[in-house]
């Protein structure tokens, strides 16, 4: 059985990872709120002969949420990877994600996408407290940072954002994308 990812927030950013986690054999159920933008996804997939499943939701409602998870473990099986570009005071998604996903019993890992600002990085793939421990999930943070170039900096572009993201799930660890110090030199707005 082919390994099931699920993309929280894949519509965005994270489009071109989750196209490229297709093309390599992955089921890919992409959480996203748009269904104009979920339905082209899911064209590019299909014209580049993969598949893409569309979990047309927002996260920030927990019952829906929940329920489109389940949909997805009953039709690909159970979530083997979860990358998640969840908005921090979306304080209720990690831990229903992370409920439904152990349901099954099994290891998965949870690649968390956070921007700049948010803090350090934890030790070891530590769980934050938002994920409740069990030991089936194995977390790695994925920290989004800027650009030194000569003359200044700038934000990273989607393709950098998306190839930080799949090295970072090549490589089973916490990444940070870009840097995030001096922090004084970062773009401003």
């Amino acid at each position: 059985m082919a390994e099931h990812v699920l993309v929280i927030g894949g519509t965005g950013m994270l489009k071109d990872a989750c196209l490229a986690l297709a093309a390599t054999g992955r089921v890919v159920s992409v959480v996203g709120r748009d269904p104009d933008r979920l339905e082209a996804m899911m064209m590019d997939a299909s014209a580049a002969g993969n598949m893409l499943s569309p979990l047309q939701v927002d996260y920030t409602s927990t019952d829906e949420f929940t329920r489109a998870i389940r949909t997805a473990i009953e039709r690909f099986g159970p979530i083997d990877t979860v990358l998640a570009w969840v908005r921090s005071w979306a304080s209720e998604t990690l831990p229903a994600l992370a409920r439904e996903v152990s349901a099954a019993g099994r290891p998965w890992r949870l690649f968390h996408v956070r921007g700049s600002a948010s803090g350090e990085l934890p030790a070891g793939g530590s769980l934050p407290d938002a994920v409740p421990a069990g030991g089936l999930c194995a977390y790695r943070e994925i920290r989004l940072g800027f650009v030194r170039e000569p003359g200044g900096s700038r934000w990273l572009t989607d393709e950098e954002i998306c190839s930080g993201v799949l090295g970072a799930v090549e490589s089973d660890a916490s990444f940070v994308v870009g840097v995030l110090e001096p922090w004084e030199e970062r773009p401003s707005a």
